[in-house]
């Protein structure tokens, strides 16, 4: 028996993660980003699964349980046990469990007969073989992204990230091309991270901004998706937490750092392209501060530092560059 792809992999796990019907494998049919990471059909995957046994049948009345846990939503197991004045409080499973044991034909009633597939034991195994590779490349990732930030070598950081994203089946980003990815942006914005302190931060301990430095760099690289461990190694490596801040804290001065990073570099890029003036877009909530520094145009060389140093808005600013073409 070949091997399974990837991509294939991962239509399985949707199998693994809750019971599938043959109603939601009708609505990937046809699905052009599904079929062309499988390169097949989605018809000709699912037999396959069939025939090399990853997935089975569930039976409507031994399988009750699970499918109900699946396709129906908690609010309506409430309402059903509210309707017969029964305890409304629990876990799904433990509602589901309830729902059976007051009312066994009604719960099958409220599944839409369809035939429902769960992976078999055999299936099991292999999505979590694959789900374990995944988390150890994404882990090695982390690793050497980290590790390079240590050492300043900024634009092997964005690199690494960038061939990470590239091997993923589904890349992050709407229409990313990773394999031809700006790596000297990336760079250029986490040099302004690690190098530069915005105006906005200044009444800060430096201890505070240094420690929220690396985490900065890492929210733009891995997209704003920072993953527990991630976050704990980050911890580890920049221990000196000034007066117990919190985590809230530390992650409101990393945004601002990776807030005005961005803006230096859009400034920088905008510059080089010609453009000799930006204005500042305000939100219809900002302080009057910020609003007034939306009301004019601003030449490139004397923009207003953002996120706004006197911005006294409960939110923080949240204003950002336009630029003006003429």
């Amino acid at each position: 028996m070949a091997s399974l792809s990837d991509a294939q992999l991962e239509f399985l796990k949707k199998f693994r993660q809750g019971v599938m019907s043959e109603k939601d494998i009708v609505h990937y049919v046809g699905n052009p980003g599904w079929e062309a990471a499988l390169g097949s059909s989605i018809p000709l995957v699912i037999q396959r699964f069939k025939r090399d046994n990853l997935i089975h049948p569930l039976n409507p009345d031994s399988d009750l349980i699970s499918i109900a846990a699946s396709k129906l939503r908690t609010p309506d197991l409430k309402k059903f046990l509210s309707a017969r004045n029964a305890k409304v409080s629990g876990t799904k499973n433990q509602l589901v469990q309830r729902c059976i044991e007051l009312d066994f034909k009604a719960v099958q009633a409220m599944i839409a007969e369809d035939t429902y597939w769960a992976t078999t034991e055999h299936g099991d195994a292999l999505v979590d073989e694959h789900l374990g590779a995944k988390l150890a490349a994404q882990s090695k990732c982390e690793d050497d992204v980290l590790a390079l930030l240590s050492i300043n070598d900024y634009a092997s950081a964005a690199k690494r990230r960038a061939a990470y994203n590239a091997s993923l089946t589904f890349s992050p980003g709407m229409g990313c091309s990773w394999t031809d990815w700006d790596i000297k942006r990336d760079a250029e914005v986490v040099k302004y991270i690690f190098e530069q302190c915005p105006l906005a931060l200044t009444l800060l301990h430096p201890g505070d901004i240094r420690r929220a430095r690396p985490l900065a760099a890492v929210l733009y690289l891995f997209g704003g998706k920072v993953s527990a461990r991630l976050y704990s190694l980050v911890d580890e490596r920049n221990p000196d937490v000034i007066g117990g801040r919190t985590r809230k804290h530390q992650e409101a001065i990393a945004r601002l750092l990776q807030f005005y990073a961005i803006g230096q570099a859009n400034l920088r890029q905008w510059k080089a392209e010609g453009i000799k003036a930006v204005k500042v877009a305000s939100c219809d909530d900002s302080c009057e501060g910020c609003k007034q520094l939306s009301r004019r145009s601003h030449q490139i060389d004397n923009a207003p530092q953002l996120p706004y140093s006197l911005c006294t808005s409960s939110c923080g600013c949240r204003c950002c560059y336009v630029p003006v073409v003429r």
